[in-house]
């Protein structure tokens, strides 16, 4: 079976539209097919609206394969597994599922955190609900990071707030 994307060839498609078929593929000629008509469309779009400075140091294959990736993230460990062998590529922020292994909702939510951390030039500057740390100790998203792998930070809770400058997130954090 043969797995077309973008069957309707619409112009522009939803971040759903072009991933969501690349889950339910199986066979390595079908996703080889896939991709590369997937690359051909980021080329097309690229024509259009050239990169912004985000972006230059990609390629069009690069992003597929990175979107591909991530959006896989979003299914099961098996689907995540599966897509990654059969296109080449990793999740961008967890990795490999086949190397670093399949991460719980916290971890996830954790190295999101460091990532968000990491490109918007913030600083981490954590209230934990009990613990001596200091609360205007500000953290490295690579900090937080080993911190929590080696079991040292504990997520308890956490609260997203609408309002009108976007979303923001209060974390209540414990540290041993």
């Amino acid at each position: 079976m043969v797995t077309k994307f973008n069957p309707e060839n619409k112009k522009v498609l939803t971040y759903k539209e072009a991933m969501e078929p690349a889950m339910e593929i199986t066979d390595q000629a079908d996703a080889d097919q896939y991709l590369a008509a997937y690359v051909a469309y980021i080329e097309e779009g690229l024509k259009e609206n050239p990169r912004d400075s985000t972006l230059r140091s990609m390629t069009p294959l690069e992003m597929a394969k990175e979107n591909l990736g991530y959006y896989a993230g979003y299914y099961s460990n098996e689907t995540r597994t599966r897509v990654e062998k059969l296109f080449k590529t990793k999740h961008p922020i967890f990795g490999s599922i086949a190397t670093e292994g399949a991460v719980s909702a916290d971890e996830a939510f954790i190295k999101g955190l460091a990532v968000f951390w990491k490109h918007s030039n913030a600083i981490a500057e954590p209230y934990p609900i009990e613990s001596n740390v200091d609360r205007n100790t500000a953290i490295t998203a690579m900090d937080f990071w080993q911190a929590w792998k080696e079991g040292r930070i504990k997520l308890v809770a956490c609260k997203v707030i609408h309002h009108e400058a976007g979303l923001k997130a209060e974390v209540n954090l414990t540290f041993k």
